[in-house]
């Protein structure tokens, strides 16, 4: 193209876009100026001219602590673009320019500046990979240059082919320098293919203009924009497959929907929906749904609902971390968030998390919490690896399995329930199991690492439990033996009695008695303890005669007063009320008293 040429479309430009008037300035102010080819001509002693503008893009870096080279920058972005790039600042008359700023190596942005001051930009994560981020940034650029000053791209872009053609600078220096002294001339190298770069990932692409920012697909790329995947779109609509690369709006899909980048509305799939940055809003599949980055709503999927991070995992995505929820989550099979979680995440079979849960987690099967809970959660099994505030109700419930340096606080019900982190509140259980526990346990065997507290159950252990076998005999069962187990202020013992006279309406029978009793233990002058309790036995009649004659079930209750020679040996006795309940319903009364022996 002549100059004549160029000058020509930049006077058609300005005259037809009075509402594009600041791109139409930037096509003048950097087009519509002679070619200064007598530069090269003049005298030496003349001082040369401030690198300028001419024929170049006007580019600004403000690069902070990325570690990013500027010229390395310019380079790439020339590269991109085919055209020079020099430095804004050499040329301060200059009013267009385009500014790039990595404040850090995770984020850029890129700014276009007109003359009547707007500015339009655009930003964007960085890969972790430096010379991904590199390309990343120049192919922002670029997107921005394009978008808004197409026509001075390409009028640079065919200066640069004819200052090539002259032996002029190629458009990837950043600077003109002095001309270099005449050199014999060689013939040129047979120019090699540069190895295509690692493309960025999708989550990474720079976004292409709105407008017209509504799209129809068939199967994409079958659609009104082909490349809608590199489109930020307000509507999305498909019947098979539709891409998108972000949306402000609604997306909708018959079958599979998919955006690269962030959603902020809703997308609704009738079998998949795929969001790839962060969301605002709702995502629903019919069979599943993926979504990463961060989501600030709803995800529904009918089988599987999964928020992944991004990372380097499978297409991109890391499972087990960088992402967080707030909101609500739920699918038919599988529920999976990998980060924080703040609401609610449900399934029909399980729910995992990577991270902490502030709120409610409920499925059938199994719900796993990487992290502390803070809510409640609800399954069949609970696993909770950090520690658990509020309510845990399940078959098997396990948490703080870090170990007693976490701690955790509230209530457990569960047939099993084991919490290894130093908890304070109550577990009710079949078995119970806890690391320091202050509380109480409820249960068939409750077992800590140290209780203080109550545990009230068939059979209790802990560093501070000290059991003993006890032997006593009684007014009704002159043979017994036990076991007693005594937890700070309170016991529980287990206990088996035999009566070879017993009676029963004038006839002599066998009796055996299985009996607990729960109680108090209340210390007094170092070596002595009274100890009031309740306590149920039933009877079995061990005779010829139908065993439902007589009492079968009685209610124990008694006082003792005992007293420790030594620690390992003490005697104890005392007496109680004998309530009867015999197999027709009768009740009765009978006093009893008791005395015996305690060891270890």
């Amino acid at each position: 193209m002549t100059e004549e040429l160029v000058r020509t479309r930049a006077t058609r430009a300005v005259g037809r876009t009075f509402g594009s008037g600041s791109i139409a300035v930037f096509l003048a102010a950097a087009v519509l100026t002679e070619p200064q080819a007598a530069l090269a001509e003049q005298p030496a002693s003349t001082a040369p001219a401030k690198p300028a503008a001419q024929g170049a893009l006007g580019v600004k870096l403000s690069l902070g602590q990325s570690g990013f080279d500027a010229s390395t920058v310019r380079s790439a972005i020339a590269q991109e673009l085919g055209v020079a790039v020099v430095d804004a600042d050499d040329d301060p008359a200059s009013s267009v320019w385009l500014e790039v700023r990595v404040e850090t190596a995770d984020r850029a942005s890129v700014n276009y500046r007109s003359s009547d001051g707007r500015s339009v930009g655009r930003s964007i994560e960085l890969p972790a990979q430096r010379e991904r981020a590199l390309e990343t940034i120049a192919l922002l650029a670029s997107n921005v240059a394009r978008n808004e000053a197409a026509e001075l791209i390409e009028a640079l872009e065919r200066r640069a082919a004819v200052a090539r053609a002259s032996g002029e600078t190629s458009p990837s220096a950043t600077r003109p320098g002095p001309a270099a002294p005449p050199a014999p001339v060689e013939p040129a190298p047979r120019p090699q293919a540069k190895p295509p770069a690692s493309a960025p990932s999708s989550a990474n692409k720079p976004l292409l203009a709105e407008e017209p920012g509504v799209n129809l697909s068939l199967w994409h790329p079958i659609a009104i924009l082909p490349d809608s995947d590199r489109r930020r779109l307000h509507v999305e609509l498909g019947l098979g497959y539709s891409r998108a690369g972000a949306i402000e709006g609604m997306a909708v899909n018959a079958l599979f929907a998919r955006l690269d980048q962030q959603l902020e509305g809703m997308l609704v799939a009738g079998l998949g929906g795929w969001a790839g940055g962060d969301s605002q809003g709702m995502i629903t599949g019919g069979l599943g749904v993926l979504s990463q980055g961060r989501l600030r709503g709803a995800a529904f999927g009918g089988l599987l609902s999964l928020h992944l991070g991004r990372g380097s995992g499978p297409y991109g995505t890391d499972a087990w971390a960088g992402a967080s929820l707030e909101g609500i989550q739920s699918a038919g099979l599988w529920s999976h968030a990998a980060g924080d979680l703040v609401g609610v995440q449900a399934a029909g079979g399980m729910s995992t998390l990577a991270g902490n849960l502030t709120g409610m987690q409920a499925a059938g099967a199994l719900n796993w919490t990487q992290g502390d809970v803070e809510g409640f959660q609800a399954a069949a099994v609970n696993i909770a690896r950090g520690s658990t505030t509020g309510f845990v109700a399940g078959v098997v419930n396990l948490s703080g399995l870090g170990g007693p340096s976490l701690s955790s606080r509230g209530f457990e019900a569960g047939v099993v329930n084991i919490d290894r982190a130093s908890s304070k509140g109550l577990q009710v259980g079949v078995v119970n199991i806890s690391g320091p526990q202050t509380g109480a346990q409820i249960g068939v065997v409750n077992i800590s690492d140290e209780l203080d507290g109550v545990p009230i159950g068939l059979v209790n252990l802990g560093g501070n439990t000290h059991t003993s076998m006890v032997a006593f005999t009684t007014n009704r069962t002159p043979a017994n033996l036990g076991v007693k187990f005594l937890t700070g202020y309170t016991f529980s013992m287990l206990s088996a009695g035999y009566d070879p006279r017993g009676t029963s309406q004038g006839n002599a029978h066998e009796v055996l008695q299985s009996a607990i009793q729960f109680g108090g233990h209340i210390p007094f002058a170092g070596r002595g303890a009274i100890e009031p309790s309740v306590g149920y036995a039933y009877e079995t009649y061990l005779s010829e005669l139908d065993a439902s004659v007589g009492a079968g079930h009685v209610a124990l209750y008694r006082a003792a007063l005992g007293w420790h020679f030594i620690p390992e040996l003490g005697v104890f006795a005392g007496g109680g009320l004998r309530q009867m309940i015999s197999h027709q319903g009768d009740v009765t009364y009978e006093a009893e008293g008791f005395g015996g022996v305690e060891a270890f």
